[in-house]
């Protein structure tokens, strides 16, 4: 993710799974303008295996979802999980830039149910519908009349970019981040390539997706937790002290896209991290602006009065047990414990992805 969100700071075109195009690994493809991108990877697609790639490799180019379900015997599971990320846009012209929901349109969600009773077909007659797709590529009207249409709507953003992350472990098409970003701002936060623009000692708010969770070892024996957030424009660190982390260990372990409040310190003309004092599920912020603002009431406002409850920092306890390394290092033994409290559930919210987006140090709590 971390790569892919690089390459979009680099103004890199993100080319997405395609089941003419895209191969067993990621490479560089030229588009119309003669822009090189990099063009997604079948691998990515969970569940799917090395000789199921190689069979739809083998048999590329497809003319039609029944073409491609006739000479790739692939597992019905796979086939729907490559519709559902948008394998099969190109083939039918499925556009998100100017969506039009009407009768006459191919959608994913058409194609879903086409699937099926394409797949029943191929298993009781295969030679039949094989020898009866050669026909009509020869008639060259394949692409476009093997789709019955039933009208169903198609994908909002946010039901792709959830399958995206379920399925692909990726945010292909948008970064996450785009979906809470309206919020972010409205609240003040400071995006990540504008931090060096403020100065140490000042109050902020940073934001962005889970990158990576750090808890090393340190002398005292008191466990500092590190954690770097992704916004789209770059990466904060953020640093949990022991004496906040008795409030917010818990989100920290159990969310996975934050709002951090905390203090700047600059360390070196280019060096800047976060003091964290506050932290907050971005999501459930961004499910209480929603809510109270259908209610007719001012979402924002309900979202700063959270904001404003943050709890006091309690002290570590005097007396606690630790852990002493060979090189002299001690370590609380509460750092290889599981994540504090429980995860948090999903309610209506853009869901919190299946495949792990982050990483997570050896010795690190938190999954």
């Amino acid at each position: 993710r971390l790569l892919l969100a690089e390459a979009r700071r680099l103004q890199i075109p993100i080319l997405g799974l395609s089941i003419n195009r895209s191969r067993g690994e990621y490479r560089v493809e030229f588009t119309s303008d003669d822009t090189p991108g990099i063009r997604l990877s079948l691998s990515d697609v969970s569940g799917i295996s090395a000789a199921e790639i190689s069979q739809i490799e083998a048999n590329q180019p497809y003319y039609s979802l029944a073409d491609f379900r006739a000479r790739a015997p692939i597992s019905q599971p796979t086939l729907e999980k490559l519709i559902l990320v948008g394998a099969f846009d190109e083939l039918y012209s499925i556009s998100f830039s100017n969506r039009v929901n009407s009768a006459s349109q191919v959608s994913r969600r058409d194609l879903l149910l086409q699937a099926k009773k394409v797949g029943r077909q191929v298993n009781s007659m295969q030679a039949e519908l094989v020898s009866e797709v050669d026909i009509q590529l020869a008639s060259g009207d394949l692409a476009s009349g093997d789709i019955e249409r039933f009208g169903l709507p198609e994908f909002t953003d946010e039901e792709r970019l959830a399958t995206e992350l379920e399925i692909l472990g990726l945010d292909a098409s948008a970064h996450v981040f785009e979906t809470y970003r309206g919020l972010a701002e409205a609240l003040g936060y400071v995006p990540a390539d504008q931090l060096l623009q403020h100065r140490g000692g000042n109050q902020i708010l940073v934001a962005g997706v889970k990158v990576a969770t750090q808890t090393p070892p340190v002398r005292s024996g008191k466990r500092v937790i590190f954690m770097s957030l992704d916004d789209g424009t770059g990466c904060s660190d953020s640093t949990f002290f022991s004496d906040v982390q008795s409030t917010l260990a818990k989100t920290v372990f159990s969310s996975w896209i934050f709002l951090v409040a905390g203090e700047l310190h600059r360390t070196g003309p280019r060096g800047v991290s976060i003091r964290a004092t506050g932290c907050w599920d971005l999501a459930e912020l961004n499910e209480i602006y929603l809510r109270c603002s259908r209610a007719g009431g001012n979402g924002l406002a309900a979202v700063r009065e959270v904001l404003n409850q943050i709890p006091e920092p309690q002290a570590s306890p005097a007396r606690h047990r630790v852990l002493q390394h060979a090189n002299g290092y001690r370590k609380s033994p509460y750092a290889d414990v599981a994540p504090a409290g429980e995860p948090v559930a999903n309610s209506g919210r853009l869901a919190e992805p299946m495949r792990k987006l982050w990483h997570t140090s050896p010795g690190s709590s938190g999954s």
